[in-house]
């Protein structure tokens, strides 16, 4: 049995970096970790998660759908 909030995490291989992460309760939605990327610059953020916890520092754009946490 899986929770609404069960995840699975992939890794790379060779050193157990962090490379995506899918959502069991809503499949079609992942993350990609940008640091797993050769150019993260070839990818557009399509939402905000977790904007609770942003930093004041980090310039987020405005017009990018953000939810305090997951969204529902």
């Amino acid at each position: 049995m899986t929770a609404d909030n069960d995840k699975i995490h992939a890794f790379w291989p060779n050193c157990a970096t962090p490379v995506h992460l899918i959502f069991v309760a809503m499949p079609e939605l992942f993350t990609v970790t940008a640091a797993s990327l050769d150019d993260p610059g070839l990818f557009v953020p399509q939402a905000l998660t977790y904007a609770i916890r942003a930093q004041s520092w980090d310039r987020i754009d405005p017009a990018l759908p953000a939810f305090e946490r997951m969204p529902g």
